[in-house]
């Protein structure tokens, strides 16, 4: 018991020393602390203590919780770029598909490809791959003929009418 009441006197007069160095403002607050401390009794000070440790303890846990919360918000903010970024390259390609329904408007030809194949389970396959856009017949057949040259031998040339497959002598007759 002595040995809180030199601690508690050692406090007050350190405090004391330090008082002479505070603000007007600083000294009154002291002062009304110093009046609380001396009319607190061990039992308080000790359940205040204990108090404090349990508040420190809550803070540790809020900021850890605030912690979490920035790393999430970091998260989502990376999936949200790489959403405006994939969102961006989606109108281009919006873009250029409307660019290319306006290119294919009216008459023209493409150099159509055909490969047998096998899929997985062993069936044959046919595919199909068209290569360029021509306005006139006589480039669809120089790029025809360019394709053939390189060993493709089932290049032949396709005729479209407002995006829709037409004979090639009906559309011949038609430039």
């Amino acid at each position: 018991m002595r040995f809180i009441l030199l601690i508690i006197s050692f406090v007050l007069v350190g405090g004391h020393l330090q008082a002479q160095r505070m603000s007007k403002e600083e000294k009154k607050i002291y002062k009304e602390w110093k009046k609380k401390l001396k009319s607190t009794s061990l039992e308080d000070l000790k359940a205040m203590h204990e108090e404090k440790d349990q508040l420190n303890q809550e803070l540790r846990t809020l900021e850890a919780e605030l912690q979490e919360l920035r790393d999430q918000l970091a998260t989502k903010d990376n999936q949200i770029s790489a959403l405006e970024s994939r969102n961006q390259q989606l109108k281009r390609q919006i873009e250029e598909n409307a660019q290319r329904k306006n290119e294919e408007k009216g008459i023209f030809f493409k150099v159509q490809l055909s490969f047998t194949d096998e899929d997985a389970s062993g069936n044959t396959v046919n595919r199909y791959y068209t290569l360029g856009i021509f306005r006139s017949y006589e480039d669809a057949v120089a790029f025809r003929d360019a394709v053939r040259k390189l060993g493709i031998k089932d290049a032949y040339v396709q005729g479209y009418k407002d995006g829709e497959r037409r004979p090639v002598d009906e559309l011949r007759g038609m430039q």
